[in-house]
């Protein structure tokens, strides 16, 4: 076992989106609490907006999902949710168990953290998923400092379906009358 001043930055780095990375440092290494709070921090920000999704599986959800997001590299941005949704299609144990309300809520998820973070010229965000072909979910910036975001769940007639499972787009004013094409959720 290396000595816990041999440790590298990267290390601990790795641990603070890998709970494995996480269970391999050594106690009391230099990060480790610091890596186990950040590691909190990822599942609160996971799940807590899916409260549905939480009680499907919870941890095992949260610690498979992190696996594979960090074996594919996938983007822990406002995107998370929209990966979330693709591997839990995917996944084995889960994809059978995935129900309109579960894909509502990672999709809305993903919108409000869009509608907070995204600093581009885009007004809003569009959400579509092919299980969902009559529904959008429309994440809104505000449109003067003293209106607040909003998210909305828009039923459509018109909207081609994405190509994959999930895709999302944006909107150059606040109507839905440009959307752009579907780009696609990494990876």
């Amino acid at each position: 076992m290396r000595d816990i001043h041999e440790l590298d930055s990267q290390a601990v780095y790795e641990a603070f989106l890998s709970k494995a990375a996480w269970q391999a440092l050594p106690d009391g290494a230099p990060g480790k609490s610091l890596a186990e709070v950040a590691l909190r921090g990822v599942l609160h920000a996971l799940l807590d907006p899916c409260v549905a999704i939480d009680r499907l599986g919870g941890s095992d959800i949260f610690e498979r999902f992190l696996a594979w997001a960090e074996q594919v590299r996938a983007s822990m941005d406002w995107q998370v949710h929209l990966s979330l949704i693709e591997w839990l299609a995917a996944d084995e144990v889960y994809r059978e168990r995935i129900a309109d309300e579960h894909l509502l809520e990672a999709m809305t998820a993903a919108a409000s953290r869009w509608a907070m973070l995204d600093r581009g010229p885009a007004c809003g965000v569009v959400i579509g998923c092919r299980r969902l072909p009559d529904r959008i979910v429309v994440g809104w910036k505000c449109r003067a400092p003293d209106e607040g975001k909003r998210i909305e769940i828009v039923t459509v007639s018109e909207l081609p379906a994405p190509s994959r499972l999930i895709g999302w787009s944006t909107t150059p004013r606040f109507d839905l009358d440009d959307v752009e094409p579907w780009s696609d959720v990494p990876p």
